[in-house]
């Protein structure tokens, strides 16, 4: 199946698509990147407080076991390694007992050792000789780096009684902080690519519902300049064809001079053979300001059209009043009447008992509105049949008729530029926009105008005016 190509202005919207659904990924990409990065950092630090806090419990219990115990049970110290993963060092008056310690480290334990008490006296802690103040003392966590990118946990207690005194080394060793966050940074990573797949899919889709009414609206604008230049050569050629008349009318014309007339043109003698030069000139004439006339109601509802997308419903220049709907329908039944009379159409004026609510509205826009809809209602019912102009105290103001009506499936349509209720109709003074511009009208006075099929037959015009603003 052949993809129809795109024209340059749905390749722009469609590469302004793409950036956006890319620029939308990438923003929200990087929030959810950062996030994750932060609640992982923030998981790395609760777990090194939480072993810290682990750590100086073991060091504490194996603290009072050694302090309240005159003998040590060389399994037990073994035993508390291996489930520990650590290390456990004792000082008796400086010298190092014969136990061998149980775990092994990557990085040699005289290593660490020596580390350990650099750090331990810095905090005011000497194992190689008599504590100064008499008591119990120790280091609290200390951190130590191995040689082989290892990390180690380790404190320091040193308990003097009399003459003698006891230092305890206690080392736990620690995964290293990248290792240790292997299962965590796959899962939050895994986490990412998941989440960037899916904000890919959202903003596709997003994207793709927000530039729906811009390509809706290209659409119409490309129909509507197709339409109109539809219509406006139909105009063009009837003046062309009616100058080209006039001139063969004209001393010199081609008919004397030996030129051949526009092959598209018709000639005088094809036009009217029976009409005198100057009956023709007055017929051309008058032809051409038909056309006139009808290009310039034409130019004139685009102008409006025009007009309103530019400007907005809301900022196009109106002239809110407080209007009397009784008598702003009576004026408006005495204007139309002589005109349906013309026509063999009876029009019927139907309103409530109860007065008619006032509103805000611009009456000579409502009445354009009205006329466009009577206009409507003349062109396309049938001589002698009724037309109802009715209202009612809810502010709805409606035009039956009683003809043929129109089919429900274009129905909903007939509110679009150029669209007309019969295809098949030849009538040159209607070009599909009036009951686009009664829309636009009723917009202007945040109503609704709707198409609704009379009973029996016909078509009902309503327009539903807000309510009047209290105060």
């Amino acid at each position: 199946m052949k993809h129809k190509p795109l024209s340059g202005q749905e390749t722009v919207l469609e590469h302004l698509a793409h950036r956006l659904i890319l620029l939308y990924t990438a923003s929200t990409g990087a929030i959810l990147a950062l996030t994750l990065f932060l609640t992982a950092l923030y998981n790395q630090t609760q777990a090194q407080l939480y072993a810290r806090e682990a750590f100086f419990q073991l060091f504490t219990t194996i603290e009072a076991k050694i302090q309240n115990e005159n003998k040590i049970s060389y399994s037990w110290l073994s035993k508390l390694e291996q489930d520990y993963h650590c290390n456990i060092y004792i000082e008796d008056n400086g010298h190092g007992l014969s136990y061998r310690n149980s775990y092994p480290f990557a990085t040699n334990m005289a290593v660490l050792m020596k580390q350990i008490k650099e750090k331990a006296r810095a905090a005011g802690i000497q194992t190689d000789h008599y504590p100064l103040v008499s008591g119990r003392s120790d280091t609290g966590t200390l951190m130590i780096k191995g040689q082989a990118h290892d990390s180690y946990l380790a404190a320091v207690s040193q308990i003097s009684s009399g003459e003698n005194w006891q230092t305890i080394f206690v080392i736990q060793e620690q995964n290293h902080p990248v290792v240790g966050q292997v299962p965590s940074l796959a899962f939050f990573l895994l986490l990412f690519f998941c989440g960037l797949i899916l904000l890919y899919l959202i903003s596709h889709s997003l994207i793709r519902k927000t530039m729906k009414p811009v390509r809706e609206s290209l659409q119409k604008q490309r129909d509507f300049i197709a339409a109109a230049s539809h219509e406006l050569r139909s105009p063009l050629a009837v003046l062309r064809i009616n100058l080209s008349a006039l001139r063969q009318t004209l001393p010199g014309s081609h008919a004397s001079s030996g030129l051949e007339p526009p092959c598209n043109n018709t000639s005088v003698s094809a036009k009217a053979p029976h009409l005198s030069p100057s009956e023709l000139q007055q017929e051309a004439l008058s032809d051409m300001e038909e056309e006139i006339v009808r290009m310039s109601a034409l130019v004139e509802d685009m102008l409006f059209l025009a007009s309103m997308d530019a400007s907005g419903s809301v900022r196009w220049q109106t002239n809110l009043r407080l209007v009397e709907l009784d008598a702003f329908l009576i004026d408006l039944y005495e204007d139309f009447l002589p005109l349906a009379t013309e026509h063999r159409m009876d029009l019927t004026l139907l309103l409530p008992d109860t007065p008619l609510p006032s509103c805000m509205a611009d009456p000579d826009r409502l009445r354009q509105l009205f006329s466009i809809l009577f206009d409507n209602a003349l062109c396309y019912a049938r001589e002698g049949e009724k037309l109802e102009l009715f209202a009612d105290t809810k502010g709805r103001i409606a035009l039956i008729d009683h003809g043929s009506g129109i089919p429900e499936e274009k129905r909903a349509h007939i509110f679009e530029r150029f669209a007309r209720g019969d295809a098949s109709r030849t009538d040159r003074t209607h070009y599909g926009l009036g009951l686009s511009i009664a829309a636009e009208l009723a917009a202007l006075h945040r109503a609704s105008l709707t198409c609704e099929e009379t009973p029996g037959g016909g078509c009902t015009f309503v327009l539903q005016l807000p309510p009047p603003q209290k105060g």
